[in-house]
């Protein structure tokens, strides 16, 4: 019974860190895409679930040092803790959302999106369900685990003088959504 209970506690730790880096994209690469593209940016909040939090709390700190940027970090153990985490944040600034089931579920999604778009709130992610619903960037890899960047204009139209030709093109975004 001992062999068994700790084979499936093996298996499912190993499911579940398959799950947190399924898209392979480090809080070093969020944080770096961030100072790419808000290089005055001194200051960003992320969204993190508890488990990857437990998982990723020193990464997180490692990649804001290395970048330069106060971290924020808000863990998020149910849907009814965004609202007042969104209000705390300051309007024209950076939120940095990391995968995990609650925050893909779409009512929360749509929720973050819209609270997000009153404030101004660029969100940048790892998630290519959240761009195609609106946040400014997202950081994901293809099939040959090469980082990807998707600049979506369409839901952030306060931001489209910043973003000029020049500048998507040093900043290397693949997709540009308008």
């Amino acid at each position: 019974m001992k062999k068994t209970l700790s084979s499936f506690v093996c298996i499912y730790m190993l499911m579940l860190a398959t799950r947190l880096f399924a898209n392979g994209v480090s809080p070093l690469q969020l944080l770096y895409v961030v100072k790419q593209v808000f290089p005055d940016q001194e200051q960003v909040t992320v969204f993190i679930s508890k488990g990857q939090f437990a998982e990723l709390e020193e990464k997180i700190n490692r990649a804001a040092a290395q970048s330069h940027l106060k971290v924020q970090v808000c863990v998020v153990e149910s849907s009814s803790g965004i609202g007042s985490m969104l209000s705390s944040m300051e309007r024209n600034s950076v939120l940095v959302l990391l995968e995990s089931d609650l925050l893909l579920n779409s009512t929360t999604k749509l929720y973050i999106l819209s609270k997000c778009k009153e404030k101004q709130i660029a969100i940048v992610t790892s998630s290519k369900t959240y761009s195609d619903s609106g946040a400014l960037v997202a950081v994901i890899k293809d099939q040959s685990d090469k980082p990807i960047l998707i600049l979506n204009l369409k839901q952030n139209e306060h931001l489209k003088v910043l973003f000029t030709q020049e500048l998507i093109a040093k900043i290397g975004f693949s997709d540009v959504i308008l």
